[in-house]
C-alpha cells in the first residue's frame, strides 16, 4: 500500500479534471470517500472512493473494479467510472502516487 493518506483535507481538489471533491464522507486507513458531482450530461451527485495503490496491487484493483462495473442489480450501486490517476502531493518528503477511484 502506498504511503499517501487520503483525508478530509483533500476537499477542494479536482480528480482527473472532472471530479471536484466537495465534501468528506468518510474513509479508512486504506481509502477516502468524498461527495462529488458527475460531469455532464449525467450531472448527478455521487460518491467517489480513492484508493492509493502501486505496482501489481494497482493492476489487481483495476481488474476487480472492471468486473464490478459490469454488475447490474437494483440493490447494487452503479459504478460510473474507474481508472488510474497520478496525484502530486505538495508536502515535504512525499512524492506523487497513483490513486484508484
Amino acid at each position: 500500500m502506498s504511503g499517501t493518506a487520503i483525508t478530509s483535507d483533500w476537499v477542494g481538489r479536482v480528480i482527473d479534471g472532472r471530479f471536484a471533491l466537495q465534501e468528506w464522507l468518510g474513509g479508512s486507513a486504506s481509502s477516502g470517500v468524498f461527495l462529488t458531482e458527475l460531469p455532464q450530461p449525467i450531472s448527478k451527485r455521487a460518491a467517489i472512493k480513492l484508493i492509493p495503490a502501486e505496482g501489481s496491487e494497482a493492476d489487481a484493483y483495476l481488474a476487480r473494479w472492471a468486473k464490478i462495473a459490469n454488475l447490474s442489480h437494483p440493490h447494487l450501486m452503479k459504478v460510473f467510472s474507474f481508472g488510474t490517476i497520478s496525484v502530486r502531493i505538495d508536502k515535504p518528503g512525499l512524492h506523487g502516487d497513483r490513486v484508484r477511484r
